[in-house]
Order: C-alpha cells, then structure tokens, then sequence
C-alpha cells in the first residue's frame, strides 16, 4: 500500500463514519446509497450476497430487513466474522457445492441477490475489467436459479466496454436496469454497480 492510499484511506469522510457507525466498512455506504436511490429492500426476506467479507453489506442488509422470517447468507472465500442473525459461508462462488447451499438454505429462492465481488486486480485495466465481467455474469447465473419473481440484484463491476452488452443481457430478463456510482464510491475508481429490478422470469430453482 503506498503512502499516499493510506492518507486517503485515513481521511476519507465514509471510512471515518464507518467507525463511527459501527461498519465493518466504508462499502456499507455504497449500498446504503443505492437503496436510498432504488429501494431495493423493498418487500425482501430472503438475500444473498457475494463477496460479503467483511460483512458490511450484511450489517446494512441486517439493518433493513424488518420482517422477523428473515434469512440472510453471506458468502466469500475469506471468513467472515460472525454477524448475529446472519448465516455465513466460506466458499468460492464458482465451486459445484455452492447452489446446493443456496438450494438448501432458500428452498423457496431468494428476493435479493448482492454482488460485491470483484478480482485481484493485477494492475492490467483489461484483464480486471474482464475478470471483473466474469464474476456479474456468474452472478447472474445464480439469479436465474434463484431470484423469486419480482427480485432484484445489484452487482458490482469494472467500468468496460463490455457494460453495454452486458445491460442488453440484463434488460432480457429484468423490468428495470441502470448502471449506477453511489456517491460513496471514491472518484477516481473504475467501479460501477448495475442494478437489476423486478426480476420477470418464474424462478427455475432445480
């Protein structure tokens, strides 16, 4: 890490909040912006997210959910600590045992699929960026299986030329899709969310 990410990093107004406010992390703000924006907790019981470690994203979904017949799985390669309320599982997204997991825990599918996922960047912006478009579309793979109708999904990815075809895919099976930067989301990085509302299709959850 350089010295001057660290500065940053230190002085930032979202990584101090986060402390303040009791986050794991200053991404907690990018969701709570995006919801703000597109309520997208809107009639949710059942969420997944992707990529959850640390676990802010989690805590926020926590937070919104009001409903008691709640159910909230956090999936990453790393482990997470333990978030009362919230089912953890270590395991990468592309493994075979995951839908089983999925299967399992949401026998009657999920209302929101979360995706924070993103590569090891290695300082190509193309080889990211595709890397980046690989892990939405294994998102999207998930959805498909799982997402009740009405869903919504909200992915994280790498600004790329491969946005546009990736919103035309998207728009096939979602009422509503944007690409959004929530304003908690540092100026200079290439990140951007796609949004995904009101999922059309019958769930297909064999």
């Amino acid at each position: 890490m350089s010295k001057r990410w660290l500065a940053e990093h230190r002085s930032d107004e979202y990584h101090n909040k986060s402390k303040e406010d009791g986050f794991r992390a200053r991404s907690a703000y990018k969701l709570l912006h995006i919801n703000e924006k597109f309520h997208i907790f809107k009639n949710v019981r059942n969420v997944l997210d992707l990529g959850a470690s640390p676990g802010s994203w989690l805590q926020v979904t926590l937070s919104q959910l009001k409903e008691k017949r709640t159910k909230i799985l956090g999936v990453d390669q790393k482990k997470i600590r333990e978030i009362e309320g919230v089912k953890q599982l270590k395991m990468d997204v592309y493994s075979d045992q995951l839908e089983d997991e999925i299967k399992t825990y949401f026998p009657k599918g999920i209302d929101l699929l979360l995706s924070d996922l993103a590569p090891n960047t290695s300082g190509n912006k193309t080889y990211d960026a595709a890397r980046s478009v690989d892990l939405v579309n294994r998102a999207f793979e998930i959805a498909e299986k799982f997402l009740q109708p009405g869903g919504n999904l909200v992915a994280k990815l790498f600004h790329c030329p491969e946005i546009k075809e990736l919103k035309r895919k998207f728009e096939q099976t979602f009422q509503k899709v944007q690409f959004h930067k929530p304003k908690a989301s540092r100026q200079h990085s290439r990140e951007i969310f796609i949004i995904a509302l009101g999922y059309k299709n019958k769930k297909n959850n064999k």
